[in-house]
């Protein structure tokens, strides 16, 4: 079992008797959870930073550095594995990708485009983790956009004016946001298309949505689930 923590470090504990079997400082806070592929740990830390750590002995196997604006939101995108490519968004306000057997970056799609006079104004963080559906990756930046890309030719297929900060869900055909008003989109996973919304949640501060049975569920500030 790997975690991060707030302390810069990644831990591996033996699933069965939860004895450590190592732990290793990285660069920056790790307040996501980390992704496994190909025997290996990849955590994203607030420093815009993506390390790959051996899953057997904890030794960093490559690093890869992005761009972090002097102000961003707290909080880092869940990194993704899909058809040997990891995705993760960047404080810079763009998807990422790379291949994760060399950790080369391979391409980086705009979500979020700068605009305004302020540092505030100008946040574009993509934190929400990406969500694989087939062969199309989608996700959604605060200030920015939710888009749907093609993960083979990294083109984007559809965008749609929509800007959060929180995890998306999906059912397979559709997609679910919270917007930063905290109003509840459905979005037609195909088209981009709004199917409903609901604004009777407004600035409840909602957390990411998730789906149980045949409900979105959400939580809010004050405690309180909605189905």
């Amino acid at each position: 079992i790997f975690i991060g923590s707030e302390n810069g470090q990644v831990i591996a504990f033996n699933e069965e008797t939860g004895e450590v079997n190592w732990q290793v400082d990285v660069d920056g806070e790790v307040l996501t959870a980390p992704a496994t592929d190909s025997n290996y740990v990849i955590v994203h830390t607030n420093s815009g930073m993506l390390v790959a750590l051996d899953q057997e002995t904890g030794e960093t196997k490559w690093t890869i550095s992005t761009e972090v604006p002097n102000l961003t939101l707290r909080g880092n995108s869940t990194p993704v594995t899909a058809s040997g490519g990891v995705f993760w968004g960047t404080a810079n306000g763009r998807l990422a990708a790379a291949i994760v057997e060399r950790g080369q970056l391979i391409w980086q799609q705009p979500v979020g485009t700068p605009k305004g006079a302020t540092e505030i104004d100008r946040l574009v963080d993509v934190d929400s983790s990406p969500v694989v559906l087939g062969g199309t990756l989608f996700t959604i930046g605060y200030n920015g956009q939710l888009i749907a890309i093609d993960l083979r030719s990294a083109n984007p297929i559809w965008k749609r004016n929509y800007s959060s900060a929180n995890d998306i869900a999906t059912d397979g055909s559709r997609i679910f946001v919270i917007t930063e008003k905290d109003h509840v989109v459905a979005v037609d996973a195909r088209s981009g298309t709004e199917l409903w919304e609901n604004s009777k949640l407004e600035y409840r501060q909602l957390t990411a949505p998730v789906i149980v049975d045949n409900y979105l569920v959400v939580g809010d500030t004050l405690g309180y689930l909605h189905w």
